[in-house]
């Protein structure tokens, strides 16, 4: 499906006024507020993975300090 223009739009090689379907204009206006949400929640998912990778990372790097430090003690003991 394609929007050709507010009141026309292109599903597969057919050609279809949704003045002449004002329910199906509706539906149309409904699915691409849905879509614009849909890619919302997509970018915001996206963001909260990047900064849970971040987060793991820093936690691996203190989880390797903390056992270098605990190698270091168990030596010197």
């Amino acid at each position: 499906m394609e929007k050709l223009d507010d009141d026309i739009i292109l599903v597969g090689e057919t050609v279809i006024n949704t003045d002449e379907m004002p329910n199906l204009k509706k539906e149309i206006k409904t699915i691409d507020k849905n879509m614009k949400e849909l890619v919302k929640d997509k970018d915001e998912l996206e963001r909260q993975i990047m900064e849970l990778k971040i987060e793991i990372k820093e936690r691996k790097e203190m989880i390797k300090k903390i056992d270098d430090k605990l190698i270091v003690l168990a030596f010197t003991d």
